[in-house]
Protein backbone atom coordinates (compact mmCIF):
# COMPACT_ATOMS: atom_id res chain seq x y z
CA UNK A 1 0.00 0.00 0.00
CA UNK A 2 1.00 3.09 -0.68
CA UNK A 3 1.26 6.31 2.06
CA UNK A 4 1.48 9.85 1.26
CA UNK A 5 4.90 10.16 0.75
CA UNK A 6 4.98 7.58 -1.75
CA UNK A 7 2.64 9.64 -3.43
CA UNK A 8 4.14 12.66 -3.49
CA UNK A 9 7.11 11.08 -4.95
CA UNK A 10 4.94 9.25 -7.91
CA UNK A 11 3.26 12.58 -8.74
CA UNK A 12 6.70 14.20 -9.31
CA UNK A 13 5.56 17.99 -7.23
CA UNK A 14 6.81 19.43 -4.51
CA UNK A 15 4.68 19.00 -1.20
CA UNK A 16 4.07 22.43 -0.94
CA UNK A 17 2.80 22.57 -4.60
CA UNK A 18 0.17 20.12 -3.15
CA UNK A 19 -1.13 22.70 -0.88
CA UNK A 20 -3.10 24.84 -3.61
CA UNK A 21 -5.01 22.18 -5.08
CA UNK A 22 -6.10 20.60 -1.57
CA UNK A 23 -6.94 23.30 0.16
CA UNK A 24 -9.07 25.40 -2.54
CA UNK A 25 -10.84 22.06 -3.75
CA UNK A 26 -10.98 20.69 -0.29
CA UNK A 27 -9.57 17.94 -1.43
CA UNK A 28 -7.56 14.81 0.75
CA UNK A 29 -3.80 15.69 0.56
CA UNK A 30 -3.60 11.97 -1.88
CA UNK A 31 -5.80 13.16 -4.53
CA UNK A 32 -4.33 16.65 -4.75
CA UNK A 33 -0.86 14.88 -5.23
CA UNK A 34 -2.31 13.03 -8.18
CA UNK A 35 -4.05 16.22 -9.72
CA UNK A 36 -0.77 18.37 -8.73
CA UNK A 37 1.29 16.01 -11.25
CA UNK A 38 -1.25 16.56 -13.75
CA UNK A 39 -1.36 20.37 -13.42
CA UNK A 40 2.23 20.95 -13.38
CA UNK A 41 2.85 19.30 -16.81
CA UNK A 42 0.30 21.18 -18.81
CA UNK A 43 0.33 25.07 -19.27
CA UNK A 44 -3.30 25.87 -18.12
CA UNK A 45 -2.67 24.00 -15.30
CA UNK A 46 0.54 25.49 -14.20
CA UNK A 47 -1.04 29.04 -14.74
CA UNK A 48 -3.93 27.56 -12.21
CA UNK A 49 -1.54 27.03 -9.36
CA UNK A 50 0.08 30.12 -10.30
CA UNK A 51 -2.77 31.91 -9.63
CA UNK A 52 -3.78 29.57 -6.39
CA UNK A 53 -0.28 30.18 -5.02
CA UNK A 54 -0.36 34.18 -5.53
CA UNK A 55 -4.21 33.85 -4.22
CA UNK A 56 -3.27 32.16 -1.04
CA UNK A 57 -0.41 34.76 -0.49
CA UNK A 58 -3.32 37.56 -0.66
CA UNK A 59 -5.34 35.72 1.67
CA UNK A 60 -2.24 35.13 4.37
CA UNK A 61 -1.20 39.01 4.17
CA UNK A 62 -4.75 40.38 4.55
CA UNK A 63 -5.20 38.31 7.85
CA UNK A 64 -1.67 39.37 8.83
CA UNK A 65 -0.26 36.05 8.71
CA UNK A 66 3.46 36.86 8.55
CA UNK A 67 4.30 33.26 8.79
CA UNK A 68 2.02 32.34 6.33
CA UNK A 69 2.99 34.98 4.08
CA UNK A 70 7.19 34.08 4.24
CA UNK A 71 6.54 30.27 3.33
CA UNK A 72 4.22 30.81 0.04
CA UNK A 73 6.35 33.23 -1.09
CA UNK A 74 8.65 30.88 -0.93
CA UNK A 75 6.41 28.53 -2.51
CA UNK A 76 5.86 30.64 -5.39
CA UNK A 77 8.99 31.91 -5.99
CA UNK A 78 10.07 27.74 -6.49
CA UNK A 79 7.52 26.76 -8.21
CA UNK A 80 8.11 30.06 -10.90
CA UNK A 81 11.93 28.80 -10.63
CA UNK A 82 10.70 25.31 -11.38
CA UNK A 83 8.14 26.11 -14.12
CA UNK A 84 9.24 29.74 -15.18
CA UNK A 85 6.33 29.49 -17.85
CA UNK A 86 3.67 29.47 -15.16
CA UNK A 87 3.73 33.46 -14.59
CA UNK A 88 2.32 35.66 -17.22
CA UNK A 89 4.54 37.80 -18.37
CA UNK A 90 3.90 41.54 -18.45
Amino acid sequence: MLNYEDCIALAKVKDAEIGAPAADERYPAVIAAELSSYLVVIPTGQLYLDESFKSDLADAEAWGDRRRTARLRQVLQQFIAMHPTAAPSG
